[in-house]
């Protein structure tokens, strides 16, 4: 990657104090410019298994809430119920460990290509709009495999796809922004049928 706001760099860098950092504190010090990594950073507990404790519903709220900021070109703001989010420095330490290789030799990879993608504005709204219905998918409390980690990617890759206006990146998110679709559509037919197969069962 060749941005000043690098995805890896940013990570590699975060400094934590020992008592922790609230979630708006660390979005604040990225500024407006830097939102898109912010994006990147909060789906990384549903890539990798990184524990940080009652993160996942506001995690996946706040993602849609701040793509939906962005949808609109109004300036990022973070309610205070999200800002106060305590992250601890254990917690970003294991979080870096865990992703910096894999986010590393991903960006080794990425350069700008099929800038078609973001020549229109709307196209780029596009991609947003994904985003933001890919944070309200992780929103939803289904303790099923991969339910988190499809839209995740999906977040990921679209965040920094349009960072480096990288197209092939924003083509992968958008798939699977798509996959998650199709497998959530798959898991509520095989509940549906498997309630079905109970209900013929018992009566």
């Amino acid at each position: 990657m060749k941005t000043s706001t690098s995805f890896s760099k940013t990570l590699k860098n975060l400094s934590v104090p020992s008592h922790g950092i609230t979630l708006g504190k660390f979005l604040h010090d990225l500024g407006q410019q830097g939102i898109l990594v912010g994006l990147a950073f909060l789906t990384i507990p549903f890539l990798f298994g990184v524990s940080i404790p009652g993160t996942s519903t506001p995690f996946g709220i706040l993602i849609a809430l701040v793509s939906w900021q962005l949808l609109l070109q109004r300036p990022v703001s973070i309610p205070r119920k999200f800002g106060n989010i305590q992250l601890s420095s254990a917690s970003i330490v294991k979080l870096q460990n865990k992703s910096l290789p894999w986010i590393m030799r991903m960006e080794e990879k990425i350069k700008p290509r099929w800038i078609s993608w973001f020549k229109s504005p709307l196209i780029r709204q596009c991609h947003i709009a994904v985003m933001m219905l890919s944070g309200i998918l992780l929103t939803v409390p289904i303790p099923i495999p991969l339910t988190n980690a499809f839209p995740a990617y999906a977040v990921l890759l679209l965040s920094i796809g349009i960072l480096e206006r990288d197209g092939l990146l924003v083509f992968i998110g958008h798939t699977f922004f798509v996959t998650s679709i199709l497998y959530f559509v798959f898991i509520g037919w095989i509940g549906t049928e498997g309630i079905m197969a109970l209900w013929t069962s018992v009566f």
